[in-house]
């Protein structure tokens, strides 16, 4: 009797920040992770194979959903973006990598979708079937970009009992921008955190471990073309 196992990691990326697998022996790569065009996108996926095994790979195209704690859902990328990509399934060979171009025309904007490189390596039996799926995440905007009135603080507070701080960041407007990052600080402290996509008509909270012995003292939240700052007595609920 021979016996597959299958296993899948996938992995959300909405912030700033690059991402290399190295689960279960995998240290494929995607780049760049998150990218960002205005009326068109138009682009290119670098996939890359260090190891020492052909990989095959397949692409996903979803559009995804952003909960107000950060937390992502998909499904098939809707037919409203027409999405052309110049491969959907290959092979890399070891220690080679893979271009893949692509061109995307949202019928509104903003849009925002993300495309799943699955990698996989050729099943034997009686062993481990395991893929990994890295996103390349695109964001095209509006052409008006996101102004610093469309923004709000709602909450801001600390919780010395939990050691948390804990914030929520109103958009209010129907475009679409990304918080670069995003700090909270205090007397000589300063913790600094990723950034992450302020959709639109959309609530993000914050939530940060708070270990120093000073306690918070205002949060800073760094956009493109804006920064908000607001002291923790003006929102502390």
């Amino acid at each position: 009797m021979q016996l597959c196992f299958g296993w899948v990691l996938r992995l959300a990326v909405l912030g700033t920040l690059a991402f290399t697998s190295v689960s279960a022996g995998f240290a494929q790569t995607v780049r760049p992770v998150i990218v960002q065009y205005n009326g068109i996108a138009r682009g290119k996926i670098e996939l890359v194979n260090p190891s020492l095994q052909p990989l095959n790979v397949v692409l996903e195209p979803m559009n995804f959903k952003v909960t107000e704690d950060g937390n992502a859902t998909y499904e098939p990328l809707h037919g409203d973006i027409h999405l052309k990509l110049s491969a959907m399934s290959f092979r890399i060979p070891p220690q080679q990598s893979r271009f893949v171009f692509y061109e995307a025309k949202p019928e509104k904007l903003p849009a925002w979708f993300v495309i799943y490189s699955v990698f996989a390596r050729t099943a034997h039996p009686n062993s481990l079937n395991v893929q990994v799926e890295l996103p390349h995440t695109v964001y095209v905007l509006q052409k008006q970009s996101l102004e610093k009135s469309e923004i709000s603080v709602e909450s801001f507070r600390y919780v010395p009992d939990q050691h948390k701080v804990i914030a929520v960041i109103v958009n209010k407007s129907s475009k679409l921008g990304r918080a670069m990052e995003w700090q909270v600080i205090s007397k000589g402290t300063k913790a600094p955190n990723p950034g992450f996509p302020m959709l639109p008509n959309s609530k993000r909270r914050l939530e940060l471990d708070w270990n120093s012995q000073t306690p918070p003292s205002a949060l800073m939240v760094r956009f493109e073309h804006f920064t908000l700052q607001v002291d923790l007595n003006e929102k502390q609920e």
